[in-house]
């Protein structure tokens, strides 16, 4: 459930609707990690034009994956140091289920030790 703060009223989306930078918000949001969801939940409720919406979040997007792939590109990384971390990442939840597995059969025993 959202806070008071988080609240989107329609009088809210109304002035967003008869704002100008109405094309500049969804490529923002598109190029920027920000979350995008309510963006597109707000484009929605005022009946923004679909294929406008649509052109604006490719372009956002496709700024970002050009700008990330332009850094891939300046700055290889080796494949096997992209292997080793995926490597590690995946060890990371296999790990935590060992230890859960392994705490779990023990049992808990209370006794003072003297």
């Amino acid at each position: 459930m959202l806070g008071g703060s988080c609240r989107i009223s329609y009088h809210r989306l109304a002035l967003f609707k008869d704002s100008r930078p109405r094309f500049a918000c969804p490529v923002f949001t598109g190029f920027t990690p920000t979350p995008f969801e309510l963006f597109r939940l707000a484009a929605i409720l005022i009946r923004y034009n679909v294929p406008k919406y649509l052109l604006a979040v490719f372009v956002g997007r496709f700024i970002r994956y050009y700008f990330t792939a332009l850094i891939g590109h300046l700055y290889p990384i080796p494949n096997w140091y992209l292997i080793i971390i995926v490597i590690a990442l995946l060890m990371i939840p296999a790990i935590g289920i060992f230890v859960k597995r392994r705490t779990a059969s023990r049992p808990f025993n209370l006794t003072k030790i003297s």
